[in-house]
This record gives structure tokens, C-alpha cells and sequence, in this order.
């Protein structure tokens, strides 16, 4: 039934015309808005349906009730921030991770979903992901740790020059 109505409704997008403003075609403001807002000027033709004028939105293209907000699969996709979201019902959904989630966050994250077998949205492999996050971090540290060797050997030998031109005053004096 579902996948059905999921055909259903990918052959209805399919139909479904792009509704933009009136007009946006010749006023370079409106033109790449991608915006709908209703006509309603007196005389506009498009708000009174003209033939030849374009279609405004109507609840004829909306898709069925009962696969409307589910993504292709028929899947209902739910939003994760937090280890505790996971802990949702997730036989007939997806899991979503929010933009604001940084990658240690993320790492956890994919842990847990792996553990209890949940789909992440964006993630064909979580164990190539999880390898890549981890290789990621590592090299990270890898350059920190060079960085802060080299900041300290230049600190030294600034530290040696100051005492040799001190050395050399001394010697003048």
C-alpha cells in the first residue's frame, strides 16, 4: 500500500509545476526568489486563473496523507542532537543528524546507531564513516603535536640567541 502511494506521489512531483510570484519572470528582484507569494492585484490575471497564465498552488498537488512527509523510502525522518534522541522508536524512520552536531558529537552518535542498528540519513557505510571520522582525528593530533614540538624548539632557540647576544654585551662592557 505504502509503496503505492509512494509512486503515487514521485509521479504527482513529477506533474507539479514550480510556483513562483507573478511576474518574477521580468523583474530581476523577484527572479531568482523561488519564492510563492500570492497575487492580489485587482485586475491580476493570474489571480483570477487566466488561461495561459500560471497555476497557483492548490491542495490538488498535495501529495497523499498517508506518505506525506516521509522521504523516498517510506521513511519518516526524525532529527538527532542529542545520544537521548536515539533512544526513539526507529522501526519506520530515519535518523536525521542536526547541522549543529560537531564530528566528536557525531562519532558517539553513529557508535549508538550502529549498536542498535539504526539508518542515518546521509551514511551508506557507518563503519567506513566511523574509520574515516577516527583517521580524521588522528591526523589532526598528529599536526597539533608537530606544531607544538616546533613552537617550543623555536622558543629555545630564541631563548639561546638572547643569552649569547647577553653573553656578547657583557664581553663589550
Amino acid at each position: 500500500m505504502n509503496k503505492e502511494l509512494l509512486q503515487k506521489r514521485a509521479s504527482m512531483k513529477r506533474k507539479k509545476p514550480r510556483f513562483s510570484t507573478d511576474d518574477s519572470r521580468s523583474r530581476k528582484r523577484l527572479r531568482n526568489k523561488g519564492a510563492w507569494t500570492r497575487p492580489r492585484g485587482h485586475d491580476s490575471k493570474m489571480r483570477i486563473s487566466f488561461r495561459g497564465h500560471k497555476n497557483m498552488p492548490a491542495v490538488g498537488y498535495s501529495s497523499p496523507r498517508l506518505v506525506r512527509g516521509l522521504n523516498r523510502e517510506g521513511l519518516l525522518p526524525l532529527l538527532v542532537s542529542s545520544l537521548k534522541d536515539l533512544d526513539q522508536n526507529f522501526s519506520q524512520a530515519i535518523a536525521i543528524f542536526s547541522s549543529s552536531v560537531g564530528m566528536k558529537k557525531r562519532l558517539s552518535l553513529l557508535e549508538k546507531a550502529q549498536e542498535k542498528k539504526i539508518r542515518v540519513e546521509g551514511v551508506k557505510d557507518i563503519n567506513k564513516t566511523l574509520q574515516e571520522i577516527k583517521e580524521g582525528f588522528e591526523k589532526k593530533r598528529k599536526e597539533r603535536k608537530k606544531k607544538h614540538e616546533e613552537r617550543g624548539k623555536k622558543h629555545e632557540e630564541e631563548k639561546r640567541k638572547e643569552k649569547k647576544t647577553e653573553k656578547e654585551e657583557e664581553k663589550k662592557k
